[in-house]
């Protein structure tokens, strides 16, 4: 009677190990799916034509930027990287419409404003468009930014022309 429930207890703690490795294992691989996502995203992003920003929707933290976003902003990366996105924001304003509009429906676009290149005390005219997606494991808004400093330097000159007609 002994030896068959040191033989039931035996079974039970080989096959407790087994479903334990196999649990592991899953999670590994999953982790390993995770980084090569990551890996693949960045890739995609790094060589994106326009500036790709990533931020944490709880606290407007700057957790990824391209080297677009880096020549865009003036500005290092490292500088980007753990910035507030606010800080960017020439107007307060400007920034409670993105939040509420990314809070209320989860995607933004074409919203143009005013933003600041803080090393270099410049601003120029931006058009964003953000969507909250899943980075690693948790919520992100994924920002695209696009300059539109020549589009209205052509438009105010296109006005000013109709203007000066007799």
């Amino acid at each position: 009677m002994l030896l068959i429930l040191l033989l039931l207890l035996a079974t039970g703690i080989g096959i407790s190990l087994w479903l334990q490795y196999r649990e592991s294992r899953l999670n590994w691989r999953l982790g390993e799916d995770l980084r090569e996502s990551q890996r693949h995203f960045q890739a995609i992003a790094q060589s994106s034509p326009m500036a790709i920003i990533i931020s944490c929707p709880e606290d407007g933290k700057i957790i990824y930027g391209n080297a677009q976003a880096e020549k865009l902003f003036s500005c290092a990366i490292d500088t980007l990287h753990g910035s507030q996105l606010e800080g960017y924001f020439s107007k307060p304003e400007d920034y409670r419409r993105f939040c509420s509009q990314i809070r209320e429906e989860r995607h933004l676009d074409n919203f143009e404003l005013l933003i600041e290149k803080r090393d270099a005390g410049e601003k120029f005219w931006a058009s964003l468009s953000s969507q909250v997606a899943l980075y690693g494991n948790s919520d992100a808004i994924i920002t695209s930014v696009i300059d539109l400093s020549e589009r209205k330097i052509m438009k105010i000159n296109y006005l000013s022309r109709l203007i000066m007609m007799p």
